[in-house]
């Protein structure tokens, strides 16, 4: 992956900053855009994927480093191996536990059984408590589905990346602090 490449010249903290940013921008200018130019929409997904992606490999090195400085400041004799065990909760191989669940036939398990009405068997449900709502659930007919739909797609990566900046500001192992620290694991060893 090229961003890895880029670490040693401009640091982990600054390129998972900018992912980040990346990521916060491009849902602000969504937002100006709207949801009616489609080449916007398709330019925001493919952003947004790409800033998510990069920021989850670097995270194995921002782990590394922690592990390296609970190794150094705790005087420790060997660095501790279940951080470097955590991003496997958070990469892509744990996303797709979730591909692999929904292509394996589940959705046979959760179908109603032919000639049965799903509707008839949730306890409460009325047909009246519909009342006001559209039936139509294609997004090109139904504005008001569009409009959610948009703001879903829009506003998560949004809050997400505003969030993940606040905290990732936090981060205080880097620059010379991060340098004092690979020195001292590398005069340990």
């Amino acid at each position: 992956m090229i961003l890895v490449q880029w670490v040693p010249r401009y640091g982990l903290h600054f390129i998972i900053s900018a992912l980040l940013l990346l990521k916060l921008g491009s849902a602000m200018l969504m937002l100006k855009a709207g949801d009616s130019v489609e080449i916007a929409t398709a330019l925001f997904l493919a952003l947004n994927r790409i800033s998510t992606e990069g920021v989850c490999k670097l995270l194995d090195l921002s782990l590394s480093d922690l592990a390296d400085e609970d190794y150094v400041i705790n005087k420790r004799r060997h660095p501790l191996p279940a951080l470097s065990s955590e991003p496997s909760l958070f990469s892509d191989d744990s996303d797709n536990l979730l591909h692999q669940y929904s292509d394996s036939g589940s959705s046979q398990a959760t179908a109603a059984p032919q000639g049965s009405s799903t509707e008839a068997e949730i306890p409460g449900f009325a047909e009246d408590s519909l009342e006001g709502f559209s039936r139509d659930l294609h997004v090109d007919t139904n504005p008001k589905l569009r409009e959610v739909a948009f703001a879903m797609l829009v506003w998560t990566p949004l809050v997400l990346a505003l969030v993940q900046s606040i905290a990732w500001a936090r981060v205080t192992l880097r620059g010379r602090y991060l340098q004092n620290i690979k020195q001292a694991v590398l005069s340990k060893v």
